[in-house]
């Protein structure tokens, strides 16, 4: 398989740029903020996709899928620079889409549980979408082009996504930096999602990929925490101390609103590919053994 990653250098798109790599698949991974010799720029506001593809991507479009990592997912930001927040995430995206189309090469666009509002949680792909963040209805916009123009492209909505080492900003190596620092954590009192780890993201969009699917899917752990519950695992599988306030939501002065109840019901995506979600004690032990070795 050939496959495109924009997006490279964050978080999720990294692990699925390398995790290809070691697969043996061809894969070509972009990038625009960071500096990486084995990552090729690329602007999406100005630059074509076609322009930096080989012949080796463009020869066989129906071997060729591309995934579309790339966005500016900070909630407070989307709304503080709308503008900016809506040229990359909208606009940016939609032309990349239809380049990708017009060269005949799959989409698969990473989407979010923030689709939804939060109100009742276990969202499967048939509730109606009810976004109350920007970045939320940015998310929407997209997924709606999707489905208006093309049947043979893949939205994949995730939740909140985590991995075992400290080399990315995600909750557990936040965590983590707080704990070293004796730093009280605070969290958002009865917020509830559904931890996945990384890794299972690649994993499962390869599945989907492989058995032909097309549409929306929901890649997310069953396993369904609320935050305070999640940073006490964390903090046990560490085995280090620190104290967790919960707050209410109104308490931490956020610039836009947050959901609460945002956990997704992968049941469509557990039958089509029924993929084995890691446990989120195993990943937290393993983030506390890769921390081990790093502090010797």
């Amino acid at each position: 398989m050939n496959i495109i990653v924009i997006g490279a250098s964050g978080f999720i798109g990294n692990h699925i740029y390398t995790m290809g790599k070691n697969d043996g698949h061809l894969v070509l991974g972009t990038t625009n903020s960071k500096r990486n010799i084995d990552l090729v720029a690329f602007n999406m506001v100005s630059d074509e996709i076609k322009n930096i593809l080989t012949l080796n991507f463009t020869t066989d479009p129906a071997n060729t899928i591309c995934i579309i990592c790339a966005a500016i997912s900070k909630i407070d930001f989307c709304v503080i620079d709308n503008v900016y927040s809506e040229k990359i995430n909208v606009h940016a995206t939609i032309r990349l889409i239809e380049e990708l189309s017009s060269l005949g090469i799959k989409v698969v666009f990473l989407s979010t549980d923030y689709v939804f509002d939060g109100k009742d949680g276990g969202y499967s792909e048939e509730d109606h979408v009810n976004p109350i963040t920007e970045y939320g209805r940015q998310k929407v916009k997209i997924e709606k082009f999707i489905m208006d123009t093309s049947s043979s492209n893949l939205i994949v909505r995730l939740s909140k996504i985590l991995g075992d080492n400290q080399d990315y900003l995600h909750p557990f190596s936040e965590w983590y930096k707080q704990i070293t620092k004796k730093e009280t954590i605070y969290c958002i009192k009865d917020q509830i999602f559904s931890p996945t780890f990384v890794g299972d993201v690649y994993k499962g969009i390869i599945a989907l990929i492989n058995k032909r699917c097309t549409g929306v899917y929901h890649l997310a752990n069953s396993e369904i925490f609320s935050r305070e519950r999640l940073i006490s695992l964390f903090i046990e599988k560490i085995g280090m101390k620190t104290e967790i306030v919960e707050k209410e939501l109104k308490d931490f002065y956020f610039i836009d609103n947050r959901t609460l109840k945002s956990y997704l019901n992968s049941t469509k995506f557990q039958n089509e590919v029924g993929l084995n979600f890691t446990k989120m004690s195993d990943i937290a032990e393993r983030f506390a053994a890769n921390a081990v070795q790093l502090r010797a």
